[in-house]
């Protein structure tokens, strides 16, 4: 078997019906993804930026939902937006969501870096939820391992979120979740859950 296969039948072997199984609905209902999921369509569609300040309101409110953003991240980030929040970031939103996705990641992390937010979790939060079929959401501790266990080599983790790795790890995901078992394809944050369930699983059997 691949890597990822053994990672496959690990958990199904446990989880048969993948998140929907009842040891995993409550996970699945604490992250909420696809209730996120539906806020983020609607708070940064492209009609809501014509009105700057509700962007930034609705920016400051996905991090408070986020499950997946650390509670440490949280009060650093609304203190931005209420007190530092500008129509830079804005435009950087706008740009992520209806332009040029790397120049909008970039400079995210260009506006965000000065306050300590420039932080992978914080940035690919507003990428993940907004499309989590899609996009993936970096979780510093949860990457490195995935990218150890399947042996990525050519992937190299910066602490400071960069364009190119992020779209050479999705590219990654995507293309192992293309053929896996439909019962995994929930999205891309739960998609890494499940490796990252399984390969702590497997590392203290």
């Amino acid at each position: 078997m691949t890597k990822f296969e053994v990672l496959e039948n690990y958990f199904l072997s446990r989880y048969p019906f993948g998140f929907d199984s009842e040891d995993m609905i409550q996970t699945k209902k604490k992250h909420g993804i696809d209730k996120i999921h539906d806020f983020c369509k609607d708070a940064f569609s492209k009609e809501a930026f014509i009105v700057p300040e509700e962007i930034l309101e609705s920016a400051g409110k996905l991090i408070s939902k986020a499950t997946l953003v650390s509670r440490f991240e949280k009060p650093d980030f609304k203190r931005f937006i209420e007190n530092n929040g500008h129509m830079d970031f804005v435009k950087g939103l706008y740009e992520l969501y209806y332009g040029n996705q790397r120049d909008g990641f970039e400079k995210l992390v260009q506006i965000l870096q000065p306050f300590n937010l420039a932080k992978w979790p914080v940035i690919t939060a507003f990428l993940a939820y907004y499309d989590p079929m899609v996009e993936v959401f970096i979780k510093p501790t949860t990457t490195k391992k995935i990218i150890q266990y399947m042996a990525w080599d050519t992937l190299k983790y910066l602490a400071l979120p960069n364009y190119e790795f992020y779209q050479s790890y999705k590219n990654k995901i995507n293309e192992l979740k293309e053929n896996a078992n439909p019962v995994l394809k929930v999205n891309n944050p739960a998609f890494c859950g499940f490796m990252m369930i399984a390969i702590d699983s497997l590392e203290i059997s």
